[in-house]
């Protein structure tokens, strides 16, 4: 597959296809191929380990420590969640965190007024995993335990949680209006999020460790192609093609209309439906992001690319700043 990059180095940076490369490593050396900093994102700090974003805010966790700040300046007002975060999910927003000690907790994106609302403890969730196999939207909070799938108000469980499907030992969770989507063992499952039906097989594959839902498709790697069907199943119909790269696919994410994957260390992107002519979106001097939680290591929102960049870090396990291009 020849692959279009998606930007070319000038004299004073790196231009994108539809804008410049921008450094939000505010303390990084001047180079060659010098890159404007961006005083409205974090200070570079050693121990990023994830980066999200939604419509109004940029999170991220920084030494266990679990942070956001309005996109629009980062410089003058930063929001700290938790100190000792291991998980998190961004939605509704809303933003959750697990404990180690497998306690759910989550508080209004912008700031717990009084203290964050402890959802549930669940003894089962561990702390190993390497994908977190929990989601949200706007009324519940979904996780997946030891042996069931389950749901909490975002308010917080009074009782016992509801059951969302049993007997689904799930490393990797998604979900939309409707229902509720996870690998297993042989393919893809679906449950509807109120727990009404029992889970049905949509799609038999080898084994996916991730997926991506949107626009009523599911989207889902395997080696290095990614894959594509309806949200209802493919039926008699084989799985639709979408992309074959030259190295193996460890994370998707689709925004809009385009698609974007992690892949030999650098993100990847193209237009959905036909992905036709597949970008090399981040530059090559982009540090090994699979050392990161790959599904953390980057965010899309309806503007622009985040990413971990653990250039110059101690710790090959953590980055040494957050990056954004235009999308």
């Amino acid at each position: 597959m020849r692959l279009r990059y998606c930007f070319m180095p000038l004299l004073f940076g790196l231009l994108g296809c539809s804008g410049r490369v921008l450094d939000l490593d505010q303390g990084a050396t001047s180079s060659p191929s010098a890159q404007q900093t961006d005083p409205k994102l974090p200070a570079s700090l050693d121990g990023f380990t994830g980066v999200w974003v939604d419509d109004q805010r940029l999170y991220w966790l920084h030494a266990g420590s679990f942070q956001s700040c309005l996109k629009a300046d980062c410089k003058h007002k930063t929001i700290t969640y938790a100190t000792n975060a291991w998980r998190t999910a961004v939605a509704g927003g809303r933003v959750y965190w697990q404990l180690f000690d497998g306690t759910f907790v989550g508080c209004p994106a912008e700031g717990c007024a009084a203290s964050p609302v402890m959802l549930i403890r669940d003894d089962s969730v561990g702390s190993n995993n390497d994908v977190p196999a929990f989601a949200a939207d706007q009324r519940y909070f979904y996780w997946g335990s030891l042996f069931d799938i389950y749901r909490c108000p975002v308010g917080g469980c009074e009782a016992v949680p509801e059951v969302l499907a049993r007997n689904a030992r799930v490393s990797f969770l998604v979900v939309d209006e409707t229902h509720a989507y996870w690998p297993e063992s042989g393919g893809i499952r679906s449950a509807p999020i109120d727990g009404s039906e029992t889970p049905k097989l949509l799609v038999s594959s080898t084994s996916p460790r991730v997926l991506a839902v949107s626009a009523g498709y599911l989207y889902w790697p395997v080696a290095s192609q990614v894959f594509r069907c309806p949200t209802a199943g493919c039926g008699d119909s084989p799985a639709t093609l979408v992309v074959t790269g030259e190295s193996e696919i460890s994370v998707i994410k689709v925004q809009d209309n385009t698609m974007y994957w992690l892949a030999a260390n650098t993100i990847h992107s193209c237009q959905l439906p036909g992905c036709e002519e597949p970008q090399l979106f981040t530059p090559p001097t982009v540090s090994d992001l699979n050392d990161f939680t790959p599904t953390q290591s980057f965010a899309v929102d309806a503007t622009d690319v985040y990413w971990l960049d653990g250039q110059s870090s101690t710790d090959y396990r953590s980055g040494k700043a957050i990056r954004r291009a235009p999308r």
